[in-house]
């Protein structure tokens, strides 16, 4: 496979990975033994690290994942804050509208302190944003969101609680 085949498929597996740690994929035997290490992961995908408007998005929401799912809150706020520049710079367009709403919504989390209700108030209208642009109607390409982001934003309130963090 050409390299771009080979980290596409690196982020697909990330994605399992994830669903595998928080219980929504029962792992296989091959993949129950071997252990996720997003680091080494961030390594093994670095022509796509640096593509600034296409598959460095699934990247970057799948580190933001399992920080939250780690309950990693300094790091989340860290990954956040340069999501927020990387927002401003390369997501501007119609084309990555929908990514442009997901990120906006990440960047509550730390504005809200990690408190679900007060992130769930946050969000709410980037959220209905989403709905009302559904993947297969909007000019985003469909190869960035590797799962649709109404689905990982429920994933992502689920990590949260009512308490301030």
């Amino acid at each position: 496979l050409s390299k771009n085949r080979i980290e596409n498929w690196r982020i697909y597996e990330a994605y399992i990975h994830y669903f595998i740690k928080i219980g929504e994929i029962t792992p296989t035997e091959s993949l129950s033994t071997k252990e996720f290490k997003l680091a080494k992961f961030l390594n093994n995908v670095p022509t796509f690290s640096k593509d600034k408007r296409g598959m460095n998005i699934p990247i970057l929401i799948i580190q933001v994942l399992f920080l939250l799912q780690r309950k990693e809150y300094g790091k989340v706020i860290d990954l956040v804050e340069a999501l927020k520049s990387y927002c401003y710079r390369y997501l501007r367009d119609d084309e990555t509208f929908r990514s442009n709403c997901f990120i906006k919504m990440l960047l509550q989390l730390p504005i809200s302190s990690f408190h679900k209700e007060g992130v769930k108030r946050k969000t709410d209208k980037y959220l209905q944003k989403l709905i009302d642009s559904p993947l297969d109607l909007a000019n985003q390409l469909s190869e960035i969101e590797i799962v649709p982001y109404e689905v990982l934003w429920d994933y992502v309130m689920q990590n949260l609680d009512n308490k301030f963090h």
